[in-house]
């Protein structure tokens, strides 16, 4: 009967059929002890260590594992020696002057007794993860790429003697259909617009490019809210055939000859009007989100303005970031707005709020000046 001590897997003696399976297995294996001493090793473990230019005298049985670790693996370990954790795993690079590598150790407590709670010492598994890393990288190198490619498409600001406006765009990690645009329809007549895609990723964020290249059509030929939502409601259900895929947004027709604001709010955070009396006005008057309903009832809001009013609008990324409710962070926009807004530039009134909390999701926000 052949013994693990025998094939350099330490003191621990199991039959043959157990240390052919050990030692067929790709990961490398090793066993420490509860001071961190190698007491068993595999046939992956060894050759390993071997192809890479080492030898069993530094990396093999009798050699002290925490030893080569760095503190906080060594820390990890010794939680799953204590009992104080099960399992403990990371991923670590082990790049060589030829290639780059990935691995994935995960330590579990060794007993010589499985019956018994007694810890006896760990098993170290490590596995190459290197393909998936890759990938993974390769993946997050295509993400950045779309994330700055839906950055590029936003419009730039606009300013004339009527009106000035401009928006901000704070991505998050995920791709998703946050955009806006504002277009001069005729000398005195402006469309603006924000537009959340429902959900995150790749297919949200190609929705948004494609409803993005229709805007300026659909804006400058139909104008007026109602056609403006009627628009793009269409092309909803016709291209994407699913109510799965639908947008909230909300849109203004601004007129600076009559002072005027017409506009829908579809299923979007009530955009705020900042007057400089020192009130706040809510653009509440809601109507269905985008593509949810074939012919919806659309309801349409209008407010007069008066010179140096601020028209605030916003996703919901902002409550989602500060974990509020909506309603919440209405109130908090609407407080900090009426004594920031007029006088600090909008980003750094967003970053400002925003200030000391995990963005969440993607913050986009417009402010137009009248």
């Amino acid at each position: 009967m052949r013994t693990l001590v025998e094939t350099g897997l330490g003191h621990v003696n199991t039959g043959e059929f157990d240390l052919a399976v050990l030692d067929s297995l790709i990961y490398q294996v090793a066993v420490i002890d509860l001071q961190g001493t190698i007491i068993a090793t595999n046939r992956a473990w060894n050759e390993f260590c071997l192809e890479n230019g080492g030898t069993l005298q530094h990396c093999g049985r009798g050699v002290n594992y925490f030893q080569a670790a760095n503190q906080g693996t060594v820390q990890g370990i010794v939680e799953v020696l204590s009992g104080k954790i099960d399992k403990y795993r990371e991923e670590y690079p082990c790049h060589s002057p030829n290639e780059m590598r990935w691995f994935i150790m995960t330590v579990t407590p060794y007993k010589k007794k499985q019956e018994s709670d007694q810890i006896d010492g760990a098993v170290i598994i490590h596995l190459n993860n290197t393909d998936r890393k890759l990938l993974a990288l390769a993946h997050e190198k295509e993400m950045e790429l779309a994330r700055q490619l839906q950055k590029s498409v936003l419009v730039p600001p606009m300013k004339s003697i009527d009106i000035e406006v401009e928006g901000v765009y704070l991505p998050s990690h995920q791709l998703s259909g946050d955009m806006y645009a504002w277009y001069q329809i005729n000398d005195h007549q402006y469309g603006i617009i924000l537009l959340d895609i429902v959900g995150h990723g790749i297919t949200s964020s190609l929705i948004s490019m494609s409803v993005r290249s229709l805007l300026e059509g659909i804006i400058k030929r139909a104008s007026n809210p109602i056609d403006v939502y009627l628009e793009l409601n269409k092309h909803f259900n016709q291209l994407f055939h699913s109510k799965v895929k639908y947008c909230t947004g909300i849109y203004l027709l601004v007129d600076t000859n009559k002072k005027s604001v017409h506009y829908f709010n579809a299923g979007s955070p009530n955009g705020l009007v900042f007057g400089r009396n020192g009130e706040a006005v809510e653009l509440n008057v809601k109507t269905v989100p985008i593509g949810l309903a074939a012919h919806p009832n659309i309801k349409v809001g209008s407010i007069n303005y008066t010179y140096g009013d601020m028209i605030f609008l916003f996703t919901d990324g902002i409550a989602d970031t500060l974990k509020v409710r909506p309603s919440e962070c209405e109130d908090l926009l609407k407080r900090e707005g009426l004594f920031s807004l007029h006088r600090m530039r909008l980003e750094h009134f967003v970053k400002g709020i925003l200030a000391g909390a995990e963005q969440a999701d993607d913050v986009t926000v417009v402010s137009v000046r009248l």
